[in-house]
């Protein structure tokens, strides 16, 4: 949906937030980092008296949105209230100094100068209490409300609508009229009462609804124009634009760019429509026939990320494993912009009925992505070149069972740049190398220790080339993780991992995300909690206790559990430049650990940060810039990290913030341009030391305290970096005020 306001800026709500534009300037875009209360919004409106944009989400929640402050209120009436359990706002519209809010439980009216409740309609005539409504529109007698059950209508002039009886369904059923499809928008316009429903376009004439021709398709949103003199109505066909005592005007608008809202701007009798599409932005129409320019923030396609990897400087994603509308395709981002490659908008992929991306991989030429149904994509990193390898081009293998539909669950790089992937229940061989060089594809059987009714899920591959497999049910009960090695010879050594003591002891046997730290180890990654191997390489040939994956030992002795993380559910794992952890979990939030899995650095729920979600589908961080890429739930966000990848020499370290003031600055005091390893001293002008500590990374952080954990005088001190070979010596200095 979209606005204009008094500043002619378009304001539109998106799957991702919220953006706007205003002519002759930039697209600026707005997320939860801004004040948003949730990325999705489900309805806008404005308030022009006061210059007040309206946002209505989900849970009931109500923001009010200044554009000269960029200020966010909320109004959390509707959403505490207690007596209805959905609360969603569908639709918010200005009406004689009132505001009128469509939620799922009816109409709720608000003041405009107070923003304080004046009423509540949930009785509305013979419909049930708490009926649905998701649009509104007015004539000068009446209020017209559209409910999955019918149309209602109450009168502005005969006493209370809370009052069901005020309200008139003219049927006797719960109906205003004889409609009978679900209505899903209204509007009055030219003294005549419109309805787009799911089975047509209907018009209410002499007591009676009637179809009617004057729209373009099954219209979803009527929008009024900006003056009022004009009503538009959406459909996956295009847009019809009626005007009082004159020809209509149809615009259409099909494949790429179906319509989903409009917005026509009618003032000073100028001709200038916004038609929001699902999946190209907004495209701007000076006339009928004539498109003019396009909307569109920068940014991938979809919010949905998946297996997020980094090579050679580009970032690719997939998007998702679950049947899902809307885009069907993987994410790249290069040289500063995203580019989302789908069924909407690349044949080869549409040819191929491409789906469900959500593995990635790649070589030194081509980009891979595994899908859910579809095989495997061979993206060419220079031409952009698509190949889609399944069961009639390659040896990926079906599903047991089925003629057409490859299931490619796992997909890793070898140190040979081999591409190796899982063909999910597949009969015979789920394994399959790849050589993008000699173009020629080798598989590989179920190795004996897997174990009867396992099937090979998702896979890892360490700096020793074993294969980490993951191990289903056919059910997704998680059955352990397969250390496998692929001999010269083309047999197969492997150990089957699983919960039980002597055979690899791990938190969990659902196995969900594995990734190998800067000492060697693998860290593996439950829904029963996290571990680690110290000694991966011995896992296969050693014994027993080579097999033993190791608890995080909590540092905090009075904790509840001597186990760190002992039963988050682990969805994915990242290591950063300092070699500490960050551990992504479906429910729990963002977690930072440090090297040893000892102690908790960070916590990032919702609650406490800008998280956009708790449940985290896909980490990546970029060592040199610190930044660390979180896939969320609910889209994607960056975070700077304090960690960064070692300078090759250092000289004069960046200190910051500087001075530091205990009244000012709450943080920590960020020490930057580091080697690798290094010893930091902190010391005082008369060389007297007040601190020391070790760090891995690029970048350290200092918490302006010495030895004891008390805070340092005021006054001049030296931070001294070494490292730890001794061959390299920074130096810097921070000013602190006590």
């Amino acid at each position: 949906e979209m606005i204009i306001d008094n500043d002619d800026t378009v304001w539109a709500i998106t799957n991702g937030g919220m953006f706007s534009w205003k002519p002759g300037g930039s697209i600026e875009v707005y997320t939860q980092i801004d004040g948003m209360h949730r990325l999705r919004p489900t309805a806008i409106g404005y308030q022009s008296e006061a210059n007040l944009i309206w946002l209505g989400y989900s849970d009931g929640r109500i923001q009010l949105f200044d554009p000269v402050s960029f200020s966010f209120t909320d109004i959390t009436d509707i959403s505490r209230n207690q007596n209805f359990t959905n609360k969603r706002i569908n639709r918010i519209l200005f009406e004689d100094n009132s505001v009128y809010v469509a939620t799922e439980f009816g109409v709720v009216v608000f003041d405009t100068d107070r923003f304080l409740v004046l009423h509540s309609y949930v009785n509305l005539g013979r419909l049930p209490r708490g009926t649905t409504v998701t649009d509104i529109t007015f004539s000068d007698e009446w209020i017209f409300v559209a409910t999955p059950a019918g149309v209602a209508r109450g009168s502005r002039n005969a006493g209370s609508l809370v009052v069901p009886e005020n309200w008139d369904n003219s049927d006797g059923l719960g109906q205003f009229g004889n409609l009978d499809t679900t209505p899903r928008t209204i509007a009055w316009f030219d003294d005549r009462l419109y309805a787009g429903t799911s089975g047509a376009n209907v018009q209410f004439i002499d007591g009676e609804w009637q179809q009617t021709t004057a729209f373009i398709g099954r219209v979803s949103q009527f929008n009024r124009s900006r003056t009022g003199n004009a009503l538009t109505s959406v459909s996956p066909f295009g847009v019809t634009i009626r005007y009082i005592d004159a020809e209509p005007d149809a615009i259409s608008l099909t494949d790429l760019n179906t319509p989903i809202s409009s917005k026509l701007d009618d003032s000073n009798g100028d001709f200038r429509l916004f038609a929001g599409t699902s999946s190209n932005g907004i495209l701007i129409f000076d006339s009928p026939t004539s498109q003019s320019d396009q909307l569109r923030p920068s940014g991938p396609e979809s919010n949905f990320f998946t297996d997020i990897k980094s090579f050679d400087g580009s970032i690719i994603a997939g998007t998702t494993d679950a049947s899902i509308s809307g885009f069907a395709g993987y994410h790249i981002f290069r040289n500063g912009e995203w580019q989302s490659f789908g069924r909407n908008n690349t044949p080869a992929l549409d040819d191929a009925q491409f789906q469900r991306a959500f593995r990635t991989t790649a070589d030194p030429d081509f980009y891979y992505f595994g899908s859910w149904g579809r095989g495997v994509v061979r993206h060419d990193r220079q031409t952009d070149e698509i190949t889609v390898f399944n069961h009639t081009n390659s040896e990926l293998e079906l599903v047991s069972g089925l003629s057409t539909f490859v299931v490619n669950t796992g997909l890793a790089t070898d140190s040979r740049s081999n591409i190796w992937a899982v063909s999910w229940q597949a009969a015979d061989n789920p394994l399959a190398r790849y050589n993008s060089q000699t173009n020629e594809w080798v598989s590989f059987p179920y190795a004996t220790a897997t174990g009867i009714g396992n099937f090979y899920y998702n896979l890892f591959i360490d700096s020793f080339d074993q294969k980490w497999v993951t191990l289903q049910s056919t059910t997704t009960t998680g059955r352990g993780v397969l250390v496998l090695r692929v001999n010269a010879d083309g047999t197969q050594s492997a150990v089957r991992l699983t919960t039980t003591p002597n055979e690899g002891n791990l938190p969990g046997d659902r196995v969900q995300t594995l990734v190998q730290d800067k000492r060697g180890e693998v860290w593996i990654g439950t829904n029963r909690g996290v571990a680690r191997f110290l000694f991966p390489d011995r896992i296969i040939d050693g014994n027993v206790q080579d097999r033993q994956a190791s608890f995080l030992i909590n540092a905090d002795t009075s904790a509840t559990s001597p186990f760190l993380l002992r039963d988050v559910n682990a969805t994915v794992l990242a290591v950063n430049a300092a070699n500490q952890k960050w551990v992504g979990t479906a429910g729990d939030g963002l977690w930072l650990i440090d090297e040893n899995g000892r102690n908790v650095l960070r916590h990032f729920t919702p609650q406490n940060s800008p998280l956009f979600s708790n449940t985290i589908t896909g980490l990546h961080v970029d060592e040199q810039t610190g930044l660390v890429y979180i896939a969320t739930s609910e889209g994607l966000q960056t975070y700077m990290d304090v960690a960064t990848q070692g300078e090759s020499r250092m000289s004069d370290l960046f200190v910051y913030p500087n001075p530091y003031s205990y009244n000012r600055n709450t943080g920590n005091v960020i020490i930057d341009g580091l080697t690798d390893d290094s010893l930091i001293s902190i010391i005082t002008v008369d060389g007297r030391l007040v601190s020391r500590f070790e760090t891995r990374g690029g970048r350290a952080e200092w918490d302006v305290r010495d030895y004891n954990g008390d805070r340092v005088a005021s006054g001049v001190y030296v931070i001294v970096a070494t490292e730890n070979n001794g061959s390299q010596r920074g130096v810097g200095k921070i000013s602190v005020i006590r």
